[in-house]
């Protein structure tokens, strides 16, 4: 059976160190498209018809590893353990090094300006903070923000278990395309950590449908 073309609806634009929502609906495909350069996007997920219901990092994490590529699929909270994403293509290319260190990290979780100020002396937002500020619009609080799919972080645990991170293995024109498996909102920022490399960058956000 041949598979279907996907037709691009929409792209939404992200600019460096923000947040942006948006919806995708079950059966769209989303890319995540690096068009400048390396960028970690902190990505978090939420049933849009049922709120409560939100991606958990741990569950997918016990599931798949603690790095995700394509095949594998992102799930959802106890108790309803659904799927919501499912990762289709990964174009990264997973470079092999000593540390052992592999892209799309669910190690760590999210910055914020605590982290910020003491890391880098900067007050300034943080994951935390940039996706808080995206979702009050429908109706979340700074708690439902939650641990995320870290996209395009390259990460490992050190010899002392402790996790660890180095620039991204991405570059330009690099993508991770995840196909919806409910209706969903999407929260994401684009990271302003050390972690997606020396210079911030914009990411594209595509959304498709099978023609």
């Amino acid at each position: 059976m041949a598979e279907t073309a996907l037709v691009l609806k929409e792209t939404l634009i992200a600019q460096p160190t923000t947040g942006i929502a948006f919806e995708v609906k079950q059966g769209q495909v989303l890319r995540v498209v690096l068009v400048e350069g390396p960028q970690v996007v902190d990505f978090d997920v939420f049933n849009s018809d049922n709120l409560k219901e939100r991606f958990s990092s741990s569950v997918t994490r016990s599931n798949h590893g603690a790095h995700l590529t394509k095949g594998h699929t992102l799930t959802s909270i106890p108790p309803y353990l659904n799927p919501m994403f499912t990762i289709t293509d990964d174009t990264v290319a997973h470079k092999a090094n000593p540390q052992g260190t592999i892209s799309h990290d669910l190690l760590f979780g999210r910055c914020n300006w605590r982290v910020r100020k003491e890391a880098y002396n900067s007050d300034s937002n943080g994951c935390q903070e940039n996706i808080a500020g995206v979702i009050a619009k429908y109706g979340l609080e700074p708690e439902d923000v939650h641990d995320p799919l870290n996209i395009f972080m390259t990460t490992a645990l050190n010899e002392a278990g402790k996790p660890i991170f180095i620039d991204p293995d991405a570059v330009a024109g690099d993508y991770l395309e995840l196909q919806a498996e409910m209706n969903c909102l999407v929260a994401a920022s684009i990271c302003p950590g050390r972690s997606s490399g020396p210079v911030p960058h914009i990411v594209h956000f595509e959304i498709y449908e099978r023609s």
